[in-house]
């Protein structure tokens, strides 16, 4: 190659390499699962599965006993690691919110940063839900409710890694979700529905 061809050459060079460099991967927003953990169908419990943008955010009326009566999902593990369902959602529960009146028992801090309140109904039927950290749910549709709903429970019980009781009555909103069966904080008896994430929490006045 001639000295005058190779510096007419030179200056595009770089734009050449640059261009063949193979594109980068898309970074996932759904956070990475902990080493040697179990799958536990975190992009649905955080919104951020492909499913999430047709959740019907209007509310419709369950009990805590029509929850427990609900048939859990052929095939979804007791520990909800089965591959098929770690994205994907299970109609009807998952794809609607749902209010219900309870007892709150109490809450608590767990390990993967969620809030885990207890509920009870009257007749003593179990259930639960769990509002995760905002600062896994980015980009959610969920979002913004799952934001409020940790500020109001931050700013009235200070949860920590210890149980706190709270013993009061309350509406709570949530989408539904089939979560481990038979968890502490519910029945052992528990299918596993559930509220995940909770939406929207009124309590009443003592």
């Amino acid at each position: 190659m001639s000295r005058a061809l190779k510096v007419l050459l030179w200056p595009t060079l770089p734009f050449v390499l640059v261009a063949c460099q193979p594109a980068k991967a898309p970074v996932s927003a759904v956070p990475a699962p902990v080493k040697g953990s179990k799958p536990s169908r975190v992009a649905v419990k955080h919104g951020l599965d492909a499913g999430a943008s047709r959740i019907n955010m209007t509310a419709r009326d369950i009990t805590i006993e029509e929850l427990m009566k609900l048939q859990r999902p052929a095939g979804l593990a007791d520990d909800i690691s089965s591959a098929d369902f770690q994205d994907k959602r299970i109609e009807p529960l998952e794809n609607q919110v749902w209010r219900l009146k309870a007892h709150v028992k109490s809450i608590i801090k767990r390990r993967d940063g969620d809030y885990f309140l207890t509920l009870e109904s009257p007749s003593g039927a179990t259930t639960v839900v769990e509002v995760p950290d905002p600062e896994l749910c980015k980009g959610s549709p969920l979002e913004k409710e799952i934001a409020a709903s940790r500020a109001d429970l931050e700013a009235r019980f200070h949860p920590t890694d210890k149980a706190k009781g709270v013993n009061q009555d309350a509406t709570i909103e949530g989408v539904g979700f089939w979560g481990q069966k038979g968890r502490p904080g519910s029945s052992s008896q528990s299918n596993g529905a559930r509220l995940m994430p909770g939406t929207n929490f009124k309590f009443q006045s003592k």
